[in-house]
């Protein structure tokens, strides 16, 4: 059973009791939503930029893709959350983990202010400092997203 499977079946501590208000399926993720709390988890297929059944590639991705959306929506990207099956249930570990979800904030409340919409391109985005820091940080992102 994957971390997919395990939010479906209700199989995740902390989650045995709910039921998802919906889940959207991207071409990359499933998305549970639980009132104001969303969960984003990678499906376990190969892609063209990556394999996401290998764990390696799954631990990176997920690490990047978090801290990126967490620097220009953090009021929406909220944590990493590492979880290890345990007895036939995943649970959030401090060591070891088997794989990861993200943990959000529904988006319709937040998003405005979190993000940078095209309506708003005429205003500088809010964000620039907060990705100017992050290249000073990570110098190959500097190239990438062409903030020298």
């Amino acid at each position: 059973m994957n971390l997919i499977e395990a939010f479906e079946q209700k199989l995740v501590n902390g989650f045995e009791d709910k039921t998802p208000d919906k889940i959207i399926e991207t071409i990359v993720s499933k998305i549970f939503f639980y009132g104001e709390d969303v969960y984003k988890v990678y499906k376990y297929e190969k892609f063209f930029f990556g394999d996401f059944t290998d764990k390696n590639f799954r631990e990176n991705f997920y690490r990047e893709d978090f801290y990126w959306n967490n620097v220009t929506a953090p009021r929406i990207y909220l944590s990493l959350k590492p979880v290890k099956s345990i007895g036939g249930k995943y649970k959030i570990v401090d060591s070891e983990p088997e794989d990861f979800f993200i943990e959000m904030k529904k988006f319709d409340e937040c998003l405005e202010k979190s993000m940078d919409f095209p309506a708003n391109r005429a205003r500088p985005s809010p964000h620039r400092n907060r990705f100017r820091r992050a290249c000073a940080v990570h110098p190959e992102a500097a190239r990438c997203l062409r903030f020298r």
